[in-house]
């Protein structure tokens, strides 16, 4: 007796390519393509800080988060060219945040 029980196996789901890959998972995983974001949301958001602060000396962080959550977006965007990977809650809530950093940046004041 078996503990799961599986109703398609990835050989018959998948055609080709790794986009079919994706859809598989996140069909069986409803948490793996907001998870992906999110990882990319912060190893961009990390990475343009720790780069501006040892090229400028300091980091600033509304700058990082409004690049960081704008290739977010982007990627979001190129995401949804494969029909099911994002749905309705994801783009507002990568929108939502897209559109905070944005007015976070135009209010700080900081005008370089």
């Amino acid at each position: 007796m078996t503990i799961f029980l599986v109703t398609q196996t990835f050989e018959e789901f998948n055609k080709t390519g790794i986009d079919n890959l994706f859809l598989y998972v996140a069909q069986s995983n409803s948490w793996f393509i907001p998870l992906i974001l999110i990882g990319v949301f912060f190893i961009i958001l990390i990475s343009i800080y720790s780069g501006t602060k040892a090229y400028k000396g300091v980091g600033d962080i509304t700058t990082s988060f409004v690049a960081s959550s704008l290739i977010t977006l982007l990627l979001t965007i190129i995401l949804n060219m494969k029909e099911g990977l994002i749905n309705q809650t994801i783009w507002i809530f990568v929108i939502g945040i897209t559109a905070i950093s944005v007015l976070i940046l135009f209010f700080s004041g900081k005008r370089e």
